[in-house]
């Protein structure tokens, strides 16, 4: 292969790449956001003051923060799972530009650091 046919299929290959890239990277931030938001739910929650409220509400109240707890953790299973395959992509893309390449940016600080949790927790069970 000539060196324009090679240039050709390195840039023809990072044009689908890059759209896997953005693909992925919004189901890890949807992930991120779904993460955030039982979280916060859950949150709320916590702050029903239960005082003067009956039995029945009490474990209506409990049952719910329960059902927020489960839902985070899906969407912390689903953030770890499209970590992972960034990181995937992450390499193929730097094999096809014969150099390092980096999508980590300093406002993905705290997805990134709870998908790497995530993942320490997962490799270890």
């Amino acid at each position: 292969m000539c060196g324009e046919e090679m240039a050709d299929v390195r840039a023809i290959a990072l044009i689908h790449l890059a759209r896997e890239f953005q693909d992925i990277y919004k189901n890890w931030m949807m992930a991120w956001a779904e993460y955030q938001s039982h979280k916060k739910a859950r949150k709320l929650l916590r702050e029903i003051n239960v005082d003067g409220v009956s039995e029945d509400v009490k474990d209506e109240i409990e049952r719910a923060i329960e059902a927020e707890e489960h839902y985070a953790e899906g969407a912390l299973d689903k953030l770890g799972r499209s970590y992972l395959s960034l990181r995937r992509l992450e390499r193929k893309i730097a094999r096809v530009l014969n150099k390092p390449w980096e999508w980590r940016e300093s406002s993905d600080v705290e997805a990134y650091w709870r998908s790497s949790m995530w993942r320490e927790e997962r490799c270890s069970e």
